[in-house]
Order: structure tokens, then sequence, then C-alpha cells
């Protein structure tokens, strides 16, 4: 399950389409909240954690937000982990590449937090900004 980030008028393939599982989704949209809050209001980021359609509906704003998240990750070079989550896993990945779901009382060294997503993605959604002209999270 994940969250589909349409652009609303893309001006290149990169700004046509973003995708985050639920995972790496909500620590982006703490990120968005944190850094935008004066430009997208409290409704629509509201809107923004679920599907439904909310977003930012034009190039300009989008840009002053990529713009902001890019001097955020001049600044931030381990991604966004929600440490504060009861969700935890393994930090060690299983052979798949996945992680596993690891028990409350874990030994917290050997676990993270389930919400991550890591700075090569969050680049990824500033060029999706960029070029979007506007998105709707669906």
């Amino acid at each position: 399950m994940g969250m589909d980030v349409n652009g609303i008028n893309p001006v290149s393939e990169e700004g046509v389409y973003f995708r985050a599982n639920v995972w790496g989704w909500r620590p982006l949209h703490l990120l968005l909240n944190h850094l935008a809050n004066d430009l997208i209001d409290e409704e629509t980021m509201h809107g923004m954690s679920g599907n439904d359609g909310c977003g930012v509906g034009d190039h300009f704003t989008c840009c002053k937000i990529a713009d902001r998240i890019t001097i955020w990750l001049e600044n931030n070079t381990d991604g966004i982990e929600l440490e504060d989550s009861s969700c935890r896993v393994y930090k060690k990945a299983e052979e798949s590449g996945g992680h596993r779901f690891a028990p409350k009382d874990e030994d917290p060294s050997l676990t993270m937090s389930a919400y991550k997503i890591h700075d090569e993605h969050i680049a990824e959604f500033v060029t999706f900004l960029r070029c979007c002209g506007g998105f709707a999270v669906c």
C-alpha cells in the first residue's frame, strides 16, 4: 500500500508521478508539515495524510516547497525516521531486502522505526515538486 502523488500540470516525465509507501509517506508528510505549514493550509495538510486527492494546486508553491526541502537536505544527511514510533523493525534486512517487524520488548539497538524515508527518495520528491505543476495525493 502506498501514497500515489500525481502531478496536475507536469512539465516533464519527472513531474507526472511520485510514489511513497505508507512507511515513507508519514515522515515525508511530517517534513512537509514542518517546512511548509505556512504555504499549505491546515485542512489540505491534513487531507494529504490520506489518499483523499488533497495537494498543492500550483507550480510556484511546489517550487517554494522544493527549495525548502533542498536546504533541509543540505543540513540533514540521514533521511527521516520517526523515532517515537512504537512500530519497530529489525535494522538488519532480510535476504529479500525487507525488514521484519520486531516485538516491543526487543533490544532497541537492534531495531529502528518502521517509518523511514531515505535522502535519495526525498530528493526524488524535490525533483517531482519542481516538475509537477501542482499535485494531488490519491
